[in-house]
């Protein structure tokens, strides 16, 4: 027989967390250049230069940067065509720069003649001779940013990053900062010329002409990070945040139906009648639609003429600002026939083309040519409250009206011009059918838009989420009372807290509970070291606290150690340094020297004054707090700024280390703030100032461990030490991504590496990607799971146990030490189904241990 389960073991399964970044500013307006200059997520105004005299409007190319993103920009502005004769660019609103902020764009320079002006007013970048780009904030230049060398026929990328109130200006260029201005003008007070010195139609500054090509200008609305901007230059095309976090509301998938499988909102459709017919729902769909994509469309018009079909829509489904989405294929092309109507008319006006309105005609988005027999991809999103709609065709921005009607206050009817059973309006019946349609809770942005364009069946979601990580597996705690929970000698304080005669118990270097008594903190004790005699200074201890009339403020519990039942609060100020230690923590414990173990310190702070510096280390021999003699890789010495409650201090250490003698733990707070007073000798200054939170420093420790770092088998998931039903019904909400209510496994694969996702664990066959053949291998590894064990009413021993293979042949062992086999076999099952019941009839006297084999 084979072993296949594993023992009745209790043991809490290791939670999951998120860890997720926080974005550090929003997108507020981009410049695609996709044949036009204008704004595709906001409405910041940009105007171009026409073909006039001295002046000539830009062109747009396909010369683009090498590797651009999913749904990137496909064209470039060019500028400088008839560079020496004709100025060419566009003018840039200043309210298009908020008072912080940061442009990002790319650019590649045919010629670098000198004088050349990229941009002019708000910023200056130029290029000064033939070999460099210079980046200046008003009239004076970032340091570090004047005569960078850049080539003609390359492509660069470039960021700006402003704060007006710290007038600060950073230049960016590849990635790479290249300086700082710290007496920066403000941005936002002119408009910007992007392209030369001037766009006025006459003669002036046309040797100040820019001769080259710009690529997806964004600006956001705050400073990005470093980050943000390595993300930008590593993803051509690509914003450095998700543009939207509108989320799904509605979608109608038309499985046979007009339900809402996104939210409640159901269609109404029409039924058979003397000149109505229902839909009918046929796989024809998209080409290259993504997993899990819906596999039918609906289908109008099939007597057309004859007959009226379609389905309504309440008023409720479409937001006071939102976004729809779908795919149609008009089978004919027919004036006045109808694919939607009510807030919005969607129709073909003659036998070539598709218009979009509502209220209104929408600027460039009536009257566009489609082919019947095609499968095109439209959105509209809008905004009530800034009258703006706009439309978008196969993932390009047909136009925007800023005048649009309301939409939301009419029910939509779809298919035809009304669902009556009568002749009205026969003739406005669509021919065609419809595919996903889906409808949003806010504005999609034009990159947003792109993705569902290319990827025809999938939902929008801002970001490709990555999995919650995996928790590592560990072993027994090996530091007795790390979690500071053990206490002993606690006395109450008799007297009050507001009392006049509360009384200090406790003083400089004493241990300090928080419930205003003293304590001994069970397997630690403190230490200190004073080199600047602070304590002398402070007070005198043990005297009246409150009592200011006759004795000064002794106040030296700010250098104790104070207690709170479950954290350890360490103060320091200048150069006290306040510690715990915890010596020969392993005596006893059994240490593998070919094992790895992880050593771990979980504090933080919140006070103002954070020039202090956090030391833990394990340390060997009987001099505990040396951190000379510190385990090597344990010692961790952080500025208490960088101290997270949500992150730990964690270090990973070889076992060989750690049997080389007394191990112990330690760890201390020193603040490296002067105390005013000190230098002068003024003992009244010193006592008003140095409990002030601009000269001392706290830090709260809230555990200290040490376990070996245990290595989970394939499939072990919730880190229960087992392999089971559990891990499976843990994978499948990854795949299907109920987990954490996000997109599907096969949905995020599409953006994102298993690596990135967290995913890298589940794909057991090792293919490249996690879908279900993952399924099927973890099915075949998860083992019999022991469910339940309870001594009937004639003494026998009942186990329940679950997950079995139906058909399968298994076997209850059992034993009583675990350090003897389980070689006594007690029961057996023949033809299992997926749970069955074990009886140990004759259990013996005193512990029995189970296991389930095969």
């Amino acid at each position: 027989m084979r072993a296949k389960s594993w023992m009745i073991v209790l043991m809490a399964a290791g939670a999951l967390t998120v860890q997720a970044g926080l974005p550090s500013a929003s997108p507020t307006h981009r410049f695609l250049f996709n044949g036009v200059v204008s704004d595709a997520i906001g409405d910041a105004g940009a105007t171009a230069t026409a073909d006039t005299a001295n002046l000539e409007a830009p062109q747009y190319t396909s010369d683009i940067p090498l590797n651009t993103v999913a749904g990137a920009p496909t064209q470039s502005m060019e500028v400088g065509m008839n560079n020496g004769t004709k100025k060419s660019g566009f003018i840039l609103d200043s309210s298009a720069f908020a008072s912080a902020g940061s442009m990002s764009f790319w650019f590649n320079s045919d010629t670098l003649g000198g004088g050349d002006r990229l941009m002019q007013d708000g910023f200056r970048i130029l290029h000064e001779n033939d070999s460099s780009i210079s980046f200046f904030s008003g009239g004076d230049p970032v340091p570090g940013a004047r005569g960078v060398a850049v080539s003609a026929g390359t492509w660069n990328h470039a960021v700006l990053t402003w704060d007006n109130a710290a007038t600060t200006v950073k230049a960016y260029l590849n990635g790479s900062l290249l300086g700082t201005s710290t007496s920066a003008s403000a941005v936002g007070t002119s408009d910007v010329r992007v392209g030369g010195y001037n766009l006025n139609d006459n003669t002036s500054n046309l040797a100040n002409q820019y001769d080259g090509k710009l690529y997806d200008l964004q600006l956001y609305d705050s400073v990005l990070s470093a980050d943000d901007i390595t993300g930008l230059r590593a993803n051509p095309g690509a914003p450095a945040l998700p543009a939207s976090t509108t989320v799904l509301a509605h979608r109608y998938e038309f499985d046979n139906d007009v339900t809402d499988s996104g939210g409640t909102v159901d269609g109404v459709a029409t039924t058979s009648g003397t000149y109505l017919e229902a839909p009918q729902f046929i796989n024809d769909i998209p080409a290259g639609t993504v997993a899990g994509a819906p596999t039918q469309s609906i289908e109008f018009g099939m007597n057309n003429g004859s007959k009226k079909s379609g389905f309504s829509l309440a008023a409720g489904a479409f937001g006071s600002a939102g976004s729809m989405s779908f795919w149609f294929n008009s089978d004919t092309i027919g004036g006045g026939d109808y694919l939607a109507t009510g807030d919005f008319n969607i129709l073909h006006e003659n036998d070539s083309s598709i218009s979009f309105v509502c209220g209104a005609s929408i600027p460039g988005a009536r009257g566009v040519a489609v082919s019947a027999g095609t499968w095109n991809h439209a959105v509209l999103t809008w905004d009530n409250a800034a009258t703006t709609v706009k439309a978008y065709l196969n993932g390009s921005l047909l136009g925007t009206s800023t005048n649009a009607s309301a939409v939301g206050t009419h029910a939509m009817r779809v298919g035809t011009y009304n669902l009556t059973d009568t002749t009205a309006n026969l003739a406005n019946q669509y021919d065609g059918r419809l595919y996903d349609m889906q409808i949003y809770d806010g504005v999609l942005y034009q990159s947003d838009v792109a993705k569902l364009y290319l990827n025809p069946g999938r939902v929008y979601f801002a970001e490709a989420p990555a999995y919650p990580e995996m928790e590592e597996m560990f072993g027994p705690e090996l530091i007795v009372n790390g979690d500071f929970a053990s206490l002993s000698g606690f006395v109450n304080n008799p007297v009050g807290r507001d009392s006049d005669l509360w009384y200090v118990t406790g003083s400089y270097g004493d241990l300090w509970i928080w419930s205003e008594g003293n304590a001994t903190l069970d397997d630690w004790s403190f230490y200190y070291a004073d080199p600047d005699n602070i304590t002398p200074l402070v007070g005198t201890p043990n005297v009246e606290d409150l009592d200011t009339a006759t004795y000064p403020l002794d106040n030296t519990t700010l250098l104790d150690t104070w207690l709170t039942g479950s954290e350890v609060i360490l103060t320091s100020v200048q150069n006290y340094r306040n510690g715990l230690k915890s010596e020969d923590i392993l005596n006893g414990a059994s240490i593998d020297s070919g094992a790895t173990y992880q050593f771990e310190v979980r504090g933080w702070t919140d006070v103002d004054n954070t020039n202090a510096t956090f030391t833990t280390a394990l340390t060997t021999g009987a001099d505990a707090t040396n951190t000379a003699n510190a385990v090597s890789g344990s010692l961790m010495e952080v500025p208490i700024a960088d101290l997270n409650a949500g992150a730990p201090l964690t270090a990973q250490l070889s076992g060989a280390d750690l049997v080389a003698g007394q191990i112990n733990v330690m760890f201390h707070l020193e603040n490296a703030t002067e105390i005013p007073g000190v230098a002068e000798g003024n003992n009244t200054l010193i006592r008003e100032n140095y409990r002030n939170n601009d000269v001392n420093s706290k830090v709260w420790v809230q555990s200290v461990s040490l376990a070996q770092l245990l290595v989970a088998e394939d499939g072990d998931y919730n880190r229960d030490g087992v392999v089971d039903q559990l891990d499976v019904d843990l994978a499948n909400s990854y795949l299907d991504g109920s987990i954490d209510n996000g997109p599907t496994a096969a949905q995020r694969q599409e953006e994102k590496s298993l690596e990135e996702l967290n995913l890298t664990e589940f794909d057991l066959n090792n293919d490249g990607v996690f879908d279900e053949a993952d399924i099927a291998v973890l099915q075949s590894l998860a083992r019999p799971v022991i469910v339940s064990a309870v001594m009937n009413g004639s003494g026998h021993f009942e186990v329940e146990v679950g997950s079995l293979a139906n058909g399968g042949q298994y076997y209850l062992m059992r034993t009583t030490s675990l350090d003897l086999p389980f070689n006594e076999q007690v029961d057996s099952v023949s033809d299992a189904s997926d749970t069955e019941t074990f009886t140990d009839t004759n259990p013996p006297a005193g512990a029995a241990f189970y296991k389930v084999t095969d």
